[in-house]
């Protein structure tokens, strides 16, 4: 498909920003020096080294969507585009009102309303689902050959760095991520309960814990080694799980950080389908059910996976860490 000034619009969370990079990075190799993208605030770091001709960030909330989408600031943007490219896989009338006033020669997304309406199939993994749109545009490459670990900002890395360096020689880390949507969370206690039970047998291993508040997981048998990293800036935190040799967490962005970063990983969930949203690029994994709620998943459960992990973990950590140093996107 053939055009001067396209335009990529993908208003979702942060970690949809990771699942969805593949993508992004087909289209704007499609498009060299010729795309603009919009998207959400602070996920333009992640496209600095694409040949993009610009990137909007837009600052909302998840009440404020279908306003910012039809607000005239996005239209504005969005005038000049003959082609608009959407990868949300959600449809409201904002999209109508947007797409009418806009009204770009060619459109392609999820729904019917543009002109080449690329079908849903929620039976993919996410990142599988939105690759589909750079195929419809023509894209013949692989995801694969778009689905590098991106860069981190120099400040981040220096950030984690330091709180690596302050760990005693030879330690191994587990980073944590138990933060989200309510429904998504895993019992604090029985989280509390797994960490003793995996320190006990790995006295070389720290955790640190990763969120926006301080959940108390620093207050049993092996508190010195639980470090609350809680209110780090967001780019801090994904460096952290990225340079970690173990990942445990819910279904929430920082996953999606370990996904793309290949970090040995444990992924817990209850309400979402982990064939959607669970780890798809990372070798090393493995995803914990419960019957469609957290409160289902138990402590043994838990433990036996991170084991798992943990001895294949230990064989692939190092030369993982020197693909992340020299093979950045």
């Amino acid at each position: 498909m053939r055009a001067n000034r396209p335009s990529l619009v993908f208003l979702n969370g942060i970690g949809d920003h990771f699942i969805n990079l593949p993508a992004i990075r087909a289209v704007a190799n499609l498009f060299p020096r010729q795309l603009s993208i919009i998207c959400r605030a602070g996920a333009a770091e992640l496209f600095c080294n694409l040949p993009t001709r610009s990137v909007h960030e837009i600052n909302w909330g998840l009440d404020q969507r279908d306003q910012v989408l039809a607000s005239d600031y996005v239209v504005d943007l969005l005038t000049s585009c003959d082609l608009l490219i959407s990868l949300n896989p959600w449809h409201t009338d904002a999209v109508d009102r947007m797409l009418a006033r806009v009204n770009p020669p060619m459109s392609v997304g999820f729904f019917a309303a543009f002109s080449e309406h690329v079908q849903l199939d929620f039976e993919k993994h996410s990142a599988e689902l939105a690759y589909d749109i750079p195929r419809a545009l023509g894209s013949l490459d692989l995801i694969a050959q778009h689905s590098g670990p991106p860069a981190l900002p120099n400040w981040a890395e220096s950030a984690a760095n330091n709180l690596f360096r302050s760990l005693p020689s030879g330690s191994r880390v587990l980073a944590i991520h138990p933060e989200t949507l309510a429904e998504k969370m895993w019992c604090l206690d029985k989280l509390g309960v797994l960490i003793d039970a995996f320190f006990d047998c790995h006295p070389n291993y720290y955790a640190f814990v990763i969120g926006v508040s301080n959940l108390s997981l620093d207050r049993g048998r092996h508190a010195a080694r639980v470090i609350p990293c809680n209110g780090l800036p967001f780019y801090a935190s994904a460096a952290l799980v990225a340079n970690a040799d173990l990942f445990l967490g819910v279904d929430s962005c920082m996953l999606h950080v370990a996904d793309i970063f290949r970090v040995p990983s444990v992924g817990l969930f209850g309400p979402t389908n982990p064939f959607e949203f669970g780890f798809r690029l990372t070798e090393v994994h493995c995803h914990v059910t419960g019957d469609g709620t957290m409160s289902s998943i138990e402590v043994p459960q838990v433990l036996m996976a991170m084991e798992c992990v943990e001895r294949r973990a230990s064989q692939v950590s190092s030369s993982r860490r020197v693909l992340l140093q020299e093979a950045p996107y």
